[in-house]
Formats: structure tokens, C-alpha cells, sequence
């Protein structure tokens, strides 16, 4: 930093830190050349907390930086190699990468040791920076600039194994005497350790990732293991450098997975013999002493059953409490992950939803009337014992299930159809508007388009319910089909055939207050007694509302999207009211409709956007006055009370602000770590 202050007033501070550090507590060394001393709740070497007070008062971060933070030993290098090979895979190849000839930590600098270095990196458009600092001691520059943090913890047994094997290799490369396991287990266990206690540390990153979790990433160690292609593209995306579908399907994900591999990586010459900090005295590390194993569950190998048990209490007191989809503790403790219809779930699951009755309806097409019929027998004994909830005021209980239904079993998907999808009260009529246009622009015009004497829902049809209509619309050539159902629902067929699929979502908070509107319009016409308010939110904040909880059917669709974006395309209603023809745009390249230049010379995309504006809709004489499903009984509803406002924000009209906080609280605790805000 000394490009931005003078010399004399830098060796000031730099000498007024060191009294300051040679005053605080001391604590054991674990076998290092300096002993750790304590400030404010956590432990450093004194060399690492002078750079840390250095960077506290003259890093100035910018809106572009990336930094990698993490406590020592929790894979730290394999997450520097990931993200610089995917930062610069326009830069370089697999033959002139940095990494080939530097290990990780000499290629991503240490903000506390290192700024000079990353100085030149940023200007050459790598702006990656690592840290081992504590949330609470990252330079405030970091927090005001808005610039992107990812965090990586690990397993604390396989995290103090590994630092215990780390620190008694690098007191051996310096003829020192090692500290023994059992005297190291202790320490690390009170929270003396290297930026310790370690649990403070995930502690502090953890809750700051509930409260923006557009800002910073909390990944663990082991599930990046089981799925590292996965969590890869989902940090590709939240870093702004997303895989496009041209280089997925060249596997360039997996080429930088295989690149990164601990194999590849240890294999190297540079980090077989070279050395970390050379001609830097003690601070020197021989780089394979950074790569050991890397194995999940090492610790079995080291540790007694009675010191596993401790550490396994000591995280669950520590962490107990925690929210955020499971409890923290219940997850760093390394709880297995399991595979369930090609769904990553940690347990506890996150999938308990809740949806209607309306999901049974059989694809009639599909099935003889006497199989039918014995099947939806056994589907209503079935749904008879299954645990109710209150109906919103509806004509029927909601009930709580997770499993597959008739379209799961029988609808068969074509690579050809494009599947809607959406959480009740989040925009499907206007998507299904603006896709039904796009596709059909040829068929018709403004005069002939069914949507002048259809409402939205009977143009294209839902999966649950109306899939005898959808065989004709795919005939004609209009292969358009809509779901309410969470992504774990859809039937196997729609995954494998391939398919397109748009999901849309919305504000949770204007989701809620249309949702609440929409069913109060039903039970009015229907002469019941609507809900209240007050109640309808803490059943939709307790995730039970039609095909809810919301947050989980929006992570099931988000997390599919990572993984296939060239299949499944998502979107959010409020950028799509913000720009609706660039979006269009985008949506009718997605599904192999593109406008043509001379389209977009004529105007074609904003017609169509003209043409299905809520104001346009909602004016129709179809939508004031027709009925959805006529016929159906209790499931008929007015075509008018599916067009209300349609307007962002409109929740500031109904929510009190304590309703809004809660909910924005809960958003954030939900979709924490998976690179997804509102």
C-alpha cells in the first residue's frame, strides 16, 4: 500500500501495530516459529494479524473483486484453483495456465500478506483474493464496495486433522519438534488455533450469507466434493463468469474439475518441489505440505471414538440455533448427502411440499378408463391418510406429501414440447400469454389469436389437469404446456427426453399478497368466508399454501437451472416487467422461435408485448366475464379474479412492515448460499 501513503507514516503504523500485538495474550505456537496471540475473540500468528490490521485500514476493495475466504485447511487451494481456472479460461489453456508452474496460494493472493501481488493481478483482470481472516476483521472497503465472498468450511474433525498434519510437516521441514496429537486436539477444541476458534469463524461467514446472500457464497467442503462439476457452475454463476451452454456441452466445466483434482494438482512438479514464500524466512512453506489427502472422513484414521464424539458436541453447541434450510449443526457435522431422484437432499430433506388435490387429475389420454379408475381409487385411500393443513378457505384441506402422482407416471414428454413452469400467483398467465403468441405469430395475428376469446389457462393447458387438451395443441404444432408442480415432481419423461422448460418466479412478498387476493376472490364467488390476512401469512411464512413452501419450489427449479441451463430457463416476473421485449427476446431464442431481423425491423416483439400487457388482457371481454374450467364444480373460477394488479411492489399496500421484514428475514435464511436473491 505504500503507493498511497507516505514511507515515514507507514513505518509509524507499522511499528505502532507491533506494541500494540506484543501486549496481547499469548497462546501455544502448535510447533510454528511465533506463538498465536488473542485479539478480539480470535487467535493469530502476530506476523498474519499485522498484515490484517494493514489491510483493515488501507485495502480499498472494488464492485469487481472476488474473495475467497476461508479458515486455514478447509480447502482452501482446491477452491483458489477452481476459480482462477475458470476466471481466466479465456486467458489461458489447459497447457499455459499459472497453475501448471505455481501452486494455488502463489497464483490467488493472501490479502494479508500479499496485496502487491494482486494489485497487478486485478489490472491484468483477475480480481481474486483470498483471505483467512474472520468476517468481522474483513476491511470495511469490502462490505461497502458490494464486491462478491465466497466462503468454503469443512468438517471441524477433518479440519483439525488436517491442520494438525499441516503444522507438525512444516515444524518437521525446519527441524522443529512437532506438537503431539493429543496436545493439539485440546487446543483446537478450546479455539486456540490459527484464526480460531474455528467455529466462530464458519459463524460469522455463515450469518452473513443469510443476510446477503447475493453477496456471499457458503459452500462446504464435502458437498463440493460429492458434486464439484455442480457446485462449480453454481459458482461460475454467482461470480458473474457463467459456463455458457456451448461450453457445457464441450465439457469445459468438467475439464477445469479435472484440471483442479487434488490428483492432478499434487502430481505437479511446481507443487512436489517448489516452495510457498521462498526467501521469506519462516513464513517459507514447501508447497506439498499443502496436499495430503483431501478425503472426506479422514479423521476416522486419527481420532478416537471419545474425540470425535467432543468435537461432534462441541459444533452442535456451538452452531445449535442456526436456520437456514437445516440446522448449520446439523449439516457441518458432516452429514451424509444422499441422491433421491436425481435430487441433491441433505437431511433433513427441504422437500416436504404442499400442494392440492388439484395434482391428481389423470392424463387420460394416456390410460384405459378401468386402470384409471382402480389408480385414482388408490391415490384418494392413499391421500385420505396423509396430514392436513388449513385450506386457505378453499373447498378442500391441503395436503402434505412427497412423492409421485399420475402425471408422473404416464405423461410422456417429447423433445419437442416446452414446459412452463411456475409457484401459483408469479406470472403463468402473462408467461404463458407471451410464449403462446411468440410461438403461434405465424398461425395468427391480432385479430385471429385464440387469446382474444380465451383466457390465458385454457389456451395452454396445465400438466395436472388438462393434458387431453395439450395432445391437441401438440398436434397443431403448439407444444406448450404448464406446471404449478416443484421441480422433484415433473415427471421423469420431461428430464430425459430434454425438452425446454421457463420457470418464472416473483417477490415473495407480492407472490404472497396476489396469492391471498386470488384465493379471497375464489371463496367470494363461491359465497365462503374468505381467510384473513394475518392468518393467510403465517401459513404462507410456515411454507403451507398451494404447491409451497415457496422458497423451496423456487430453489428445486434455481438449482436445475445451474445444472442444465441449456434446458431450463429462469426467470424472475420482476425483470421481466422491467424490460419484457428483451426478455421475450430471450425467452423466444430459448425455445427455437428467434425473431428474425426483419421481425425485429417490423416490430413483431413489441406488438406481441403490447398484445398480452396486462391492460390489454385484463380489458378483454374473455377475461372480465368467461369462467375457467366451467363446468368443473368448485374448481371453476372466474376469468377476472386471475387479472388483479399485476404491479411490483404492490405488497407496500397490504404488509405491515414487521410482515415484511419476517418475510425477507425468511428469504434470505431460505436461499442462503445458493447465489439467489429478490
Amino acid at each position: 500500500m505504500e503507493s498511497h501513503i507516505e514511507k515515514q507514516n507507514e513505518d509509524a503504523l507499522q511499528k505502532s501495530f507491533k506494541e500494540m500485538i506484543s501486549t496481547l495474550p499469548k497462546g501455544n505456537c502448535w510447533g510454528y516459529f511465533e506463538d498465536l496471540c488473542q485479539y478480539q475473540g480470535f487467535w493469530f500468528f502476530s506476523t498474519f494479524l499485522q498484515g490484517a490490521l494493514s489491510a483493515q485500514q488501507q485495502f480499498q476493495a472494488q464492485p469487481i473483486d472476488i474473495i475467497l475466504c476461508s479458515s486455514p485447511r478447509t480447502g482452501t487451494a482446491w477452491l483458489k484453483s477452481l476459480t482462477f481456472a475458470t476466471i481466466t479460461r479465456n486467458l489461458y489453456d489447459d497447457s499455459t495456465s499459472p497453475l501448471l508452474s505455481k501452486m494455488p496460494h502463489d497464483v490467488v493472493p493472501f490479502m494479508e500478506f500479499d496485496h502487491a501481488q494482486f494489485s497487478t493481478n486485478r489490472h491484468l483482470g483477475i480480481p481474486l483474493l483470498a483471505t483467512h481472516l474472520p468476517y468481522s476483521f474483513l476491511p470495511r472497503s469490502i462490505i461497502d464496495s458490494g464486491c462478491k465472498l465466497i466462503y468454503i468450511c469443512r468438517d471441524p474433525k477433518d479440519t483439525f486433522v488436517s491442520l494438525f498434519h499441516f503444522a507438525a510437516r512444516h515444524s518437521k521441514s525446519q527441524n522443529a519438534q512437532p506438537i503431539q496429537l493429543d496436545e493439539a486436539f485440546e487446543l483446537f477444541y478450546e479455539g486456540v488455533s490459527p484464526y480460531g476458534p474455528y467455529w466462530d469463524h464458519v459463524l460469522g461467514y455463515w450469518k452473513a450469507s443469510l443476510e446477503h446472500p447475493d453477496k456471499l457464497m457458503f459452500l462446504k467442503y464435502e458437498e463440493l466434493v460429492e458434486d464439484t462439476v455442480l457446485y462449480l457452475k453454481k459458482t461460475a454463476e454467482f461470480v458473474g463468469y457463467p459456463f455458457s451452454s456451448e461450453e457445457q456441452q464441450q465439457g469445459v466445466p468438467e475439464n477445469i474439475v479435472q484440471m483442479c483434482s487434488f490428483e492432478n494438482l499434487s502430481g505437479l512438479e511446481v507443487n512436489k518441489t517448489g516452495k510457498h514464500r521462498a526467501g521469506q524466512g519462516n513464513l517459507g512453506t514447501k508447497n506439498n505440505i499443502f496436499f495430503r489427502k483431501g478425503k472426506v472422513g479422514d479423521w476416522k484414521n486419527y481420532l478416537t471414538t471419545e474425540m470425535a464424539q467432543s468435537l461432534d458436541q462441541r459444533t452442535m453447541q456451538k452452531l445449535s440455533g442456526l436456520g437456514g434450510g437445516g440446522k448449520l449443526g446439523d449439516t457441518i457435522v458432516c452429514t451424509k448427502i444422499k441422491k433421491k431422484s436425481g435430487s441433491l437432499l441433505t437431511k433433513p430433506s427441504l422437500y416436504n411440499i404442499v400442494f392440492t388435490l388439484i395434482s391428481l387429475s389423470l392424463m387420460e389420454s394416456h390410460i384405459e378408463k378401468q386402470n384409471r379408475d382402480v389408480l385414482q381409487k388408490s391415490f384418494k385411500e392413499m391421500i385420505s391418510t396423509l396430514p392436513k393443513e388449513n385450506c386457505w378457505g378453499c373447498p378442500e384441506d391441503l395436503y402434505q406429501y412427497q412423492g409421485a402422482f399420475s402425471a408422473q407416471q404416464q405423461f410422456q414428454a417429447q423433445p419437442t414440447d416446452i414446459i412452463l413452469c411456475s409457484s401459483p400467483r408469479t406470472g403463468a398467465a402473462w408467461l404463458k400469454s407471451l410464449t403462446f403468441a411468440t410461438i403461434t405469430r405465424t398461425s395468427y395475428n391480432d385479430s385471429t389469436t385464440p387469446l382474444l376469446s380465451k383466457m390465458p389457462h385454457d389456451v395452454v393447458p396445465f400438466m395436472e389437469f388438462d393434458h387431453a387438451q395439450f395432445s391437441t395443441n401438440r398436434h397443431l404444432g403448439i407444444p406448450l404446456l404448464a406446471t404449478h408442480l416443484p421441480y422433484s415432481f415433473l415427471p421423469r419423461s420431461i428430464i430425459d427426453s430434454g425438452c425446454k422448460l421457463i420457470y418464472i418466479c416473483r417477490d415473495p412478498k407480492d407472490t404472497f399478497v396476489s396469492l391471498f387476493h386470488f384465493l379471497a376472490g375464489c371463496c367470494k364467488s363461491q359465497n365462503t368466508q374468505p381467510i384473513q390476512l394475518d392468518k393467510a401469512f403465517e401459513l404462507f411464512y410456515e411454507g403451507v399454501s398451494w404447491y409451497g413452501p415457496y422458497w423451496d419450489h423456487v430453489l428445486g427449479y434455481w438449482k436445475a437451472s445451474l445444472e442444465h441451463p441449456d434446458k431450463l430457463i429462469f426467470l424472475k416476473y420482476e425483470e421481466l416487467v422491467e424490460d419484457t421485449v428483451l426478455y421475450l427476446k430471450k425467452i423466444a431464442e430459448f425455445m427455437g422461435y428467434p425473431f428474425s431481423s426483419e421481425e425485429q425491423q417490423q416490430g413483431v416483439p413489441e406488438n406481441i408485448v403490447q398484445r398480452c400487457s396486462f391492460e390489454n388482457l385484463n380489458g378483454l371481454e374473455v377475461n372480465k366475464t368467461g369462467k375457467h374450467r366451467e363446468g368443473q364444480g368448485n374448481l371453476g373460477t372466474k376469468n377476472n379474479i386471475f387479472f388483479r394488479k399485476g404491479k411490483v411492489g404492490d405488497w407496500k399496500n397490504y404488509l405491515t412492515t414487521e410482515m415484511a421484514r419476517r418475510l425477507d428475514q425468511r428469504t434470505l435464511q431460505k436461499l442462503s448460499g445458493s447465489g439467489l436473491s429478490f
